[in-house]
């Protein structure tokens, strides 16, 4: 008995392009956390910043962690 084999299907040019749009969308958001987290711990005082256990050197990291968990 022939059996036919099918070469495996790529995505069309349109869910590509959707994906890629996707991506973009999920990057914009992702920068707009890092900045709204980069912003919102800047404009606290270095005592504030101690009292929950940062210093202004951890600010970037923490934006980027935030970022990465509401992903």
């Amino acid at each position: 008995m022939a059996s036919i084999e099918f070469a495996p299907t790529r995505p069309s040019l349109r869910q590509r392009f959707a994906d890629f749009m996707e991506q973009v969308h999920i990057a914009r958001v992702r920068q707009a956390t890092i900045r709204q987290t980069d912003r919102e711990l800047s404009a606290m005082t270095d005592r504030e910043l101690a009292d929950i256990g940062l210093t202004r050197h951890n600010i970037a990291d923490v934006a980027r962690n935030a970022a990465n968990t509401a992903s």
